[in-house]
């Protein structure tokens, strides 16, 4: 999940909405958000509240937002819910408008930049979880959490343009990582989710997040670590029947899986090392993708306009016609294609954006 960022922020434009006579279209940092006609100016200060982020029950009353927002929490077992609006994407009018905008609270000289979520008591909606797959054991502090990705919409300047990237199709599944690594006395086989490790199952046990750790993989992450040597994680994406609502033509119970990352001894691979190197295996094996990368979209020089154009479109995990009610993309994720730092991010140079048809499909599941 991206971090909460509910700060003061500049207009940088207002541009009449092309198909409603009392809308405007406002632009915030990488985001849009549609407002009334001449309620802003570019220029104006503003605090500005992302999809994802959870309001109070007081705060989305007073803004009157409450009817177009979901519930934050599922209920519970007497039909009740705690209380809290969970802000959406939505479409108006055929555009599509991210978060809300609100005034600064009268007598409050904030500037741009400062981050105001306290002060209005809102927080980042986090999807529920589910325990799928086998219990939860210690983690090993070797066994690395995947990296947390921003939303480019909020950091639109840290990849510069005419960066030389790669955007690959961000799948709408479960995050797996499976690796072998030291314990401290012992190399050791390890699997779980994005936040968990878990328990290798027992014979005639099943575990949705030990099951990628098949031979092939075993002998690849053995083949990668330099005779057992160097710790191996694989970064990879569950999908398919009963895992969300995008099955991507499986059905049945059916899943398949993609590797999206590859760490060697705490280092990310670029992404064209890691292509080579599971080409390689495969050839090796006289076999087809036996192991299988996330599908990339695009590969040159960064700019908006084909961030823009890729994000959006029919999936390529499967034939869109067989792909169920949603045929487009989650969206992309987006990193140079040799791995680098940001100082704007803190860390790994990585960033997503996410498809506005994914964000106001109908029937969504985000559970993890």
């Amino acid at each position: 999940m991206s971090s909460l960022i509910i700060e003061v922020c500049e207009i940088s434009e207002v541009v009449k909405h092309p198909n409603a006579d009392k809308l405007d279209l406002v632009t915030i940092k990488g985001w849009q958000v549609i407002d009334g006609r001449g309620l802003r100016k570019p220029g104006e200060r503003i605090i500005y509240v992302p999809p994802d982020s959870v309001l109070p029950e007081y705060l989305s009353d007073n803004l009157n937002v409450t009817q177009y927002c979901a519930p934050a929490y599922p209920k519970k077992d007497d039909g009740s819910r705690d209380p809290g609006s969970r802000v959406r994407a939505a479409k108006l009018r055929g555009v599509v408008s991210y978060g809300l905008l609100v005034d600064i609270p009268e007598g409050k000289d904030w500037q741009v930049g400062q981050d105001v979520a306290k002060y209005f008591g809102i927080t980042k909606w986090e999807p529920p979880k589910k325990i799928i797959g086998g219990d939860m054991e210690r983690e090993l502090p070797s066994f690395v959490r995947y990296t947390e990705i921003e939303n480019f919409k909020n950091f639109p300047e840290a990849i510069p343009e005419g960066t030389e990237v790669v955007m690959t199709e961000k799948i709408h599944g479960t995050n797996s990582r499976v690796g072998r690594l030291s314990d401290g006395s012992n190399r050791v086989w390890v699997a779980g989710s994005h936040t968990t490790q878990r328990k290798e199952p027992q014979e005639g046990e099943m575990s949705r997040y030990w099951e990628p750790l098949n031979k092939h993989m075993r002998d690849f992450i053995l083949w990668l670590s330099e005779d057992d040597t160097k710790d191996v994680i694989v970064f990879g994406e569950i999908y398919g029947s009963g895992v969300q609502d995008m099955k991507y033509g499986l059905q049945n119970g059916k899943k398949d899986y993609r590797i999206f990352d590859i760490m060697i001894g705490g280092q990310y691979m670029s992404w064209e090392d890691m292509l080579q190197a599971l080409n390689k295996f495969n050839d090796d094996l006289k076999a087809v993708d036996i192991l299988k990368t996330v599908i990339p979209v695009y590969e040159g020089p960064l700019s908006r306009a084909i961030l823009e154009n890729r994000t959006t479109g029919p999936t390529q995990v499967c034939y869109p016609e067989d792909a169920g009610k949603f045929k487009g993309r989650e969206g992309v994720v987006v990193k140079p294609m040799i791995e680098d730092y940001s100082d704007e991010l803190f860390g790994r140079l990585i960033l997503k954006n996410i498809s506005p048809d994914y964000q106001t499909r109908k029937g969504a599941t985000e559970d993890h």
